[in-house]
């Protein structure tokens, strides 16, 4: 079966046939043979898999992981929701989780579970930091994150977040113009009027080059630094790009 999804490059039960080396006669019997294996109960991926990803993640060594979260649309039908460790260049799916959904923005209880998931497949006391885009952009994520994972996190935020610092009082986060090259760190701030986040730190930024405004969270002090950290997350747009191409 293996060889069949590779050398046919699809995942059509009846277009393996002709990779198989079998008595069968039928391509509906050897279809039914594949759909029998993949929908056997006794076999449970997540349970034999783990087993594997807790050794690799192990052997990597290192006391600190960078986790990047983001999501994806299949065919303008699918929603792929990916968290992935970022190691060499590179991020490699950890978590992930296809529905049918006509949008890429998620709601939080739909992948919190897929959080709880990574904390079991984590190399105990790992130092973990969480890195998503402006899709991730909810207070009750950056609090789970915080409070009850014990992650850091540096997320992207929208241009129209609401935030509050003491005695300067609500402002929306567009209301700094910045020029360009221009940094500008805002330490201890909370965020969005309505369900609101105390003890954030934020990092505003237009890139001298692209002229692109950046604006990311953190559960840290910001510094320069922090956008450097941040960029990390940037290594899944490889994976999504190759999965893209293959549509």
């Amino acid at each position: 079966m293996v060889i069949g999804l590779v050398c046919s490059e699809c995942i059509n039960l009846t277009k393996w046939r002709v990779y198989i080396r079998s008595r069968t006669v039928l391509a509906q019997s050897h279809q039914r043979r594949f759909s029998r294996w993949l929908h056997n109960p006794r076999i449970n991926p997540q349970k034999l898999y783990s087993v594997l990803i807790r050794q690799a993640l192990a052997s990597w060594g290192g006391s600190a992981i960078t986790l990047i979260e983001d999501t994806s649309m299949l065919w303008d039908e699918f929603c792929l929701v990916r968290l992935s460790v970022q190691y060499r260049g590179r991020a490699v799916p950890l978590v992930w989780r296809v529905m049918r959904h006509r949008s890429s923005s998620v709601r939080f209880e739909v992948y919190q579970q897929m959080l709880k998931r990574a904390v079991g497949l984590l190399p105990a006391g790992t130092c973990v930091c969480f890195l998503a885009d402006r899709g991730f952009v909810d207070t009750r994520l950056m609090r789970y994150l915080r409070d009850e994972l014990g992650w850091h996190f540096r997320i992207r935020i929208k241009s129209n977040s609401w935030i509050y610092r003491p005695g300067k009082g609500w402002k929306r986060l567009n209301h700094y113009h910045l020029d360009l090259g221009e940094v500008i760190l805002l330490q201890g701030v909370s965020l969005n009027k309505t369900k609101s986040l105390s003890g954030l730190h934020l990092a505003l930024a237009r890139d001298a080059l692209s002229r692109q405004v950046w604006m990311v969270a953190s559960d840290r002090v910001t510094s320069l630094k922090t956008f450097q950290e941040y960029s990390e997350r940037f290594q899944i747009e490889e994976e999504f790009l190759a999965l893209r191409s293959r549509e």
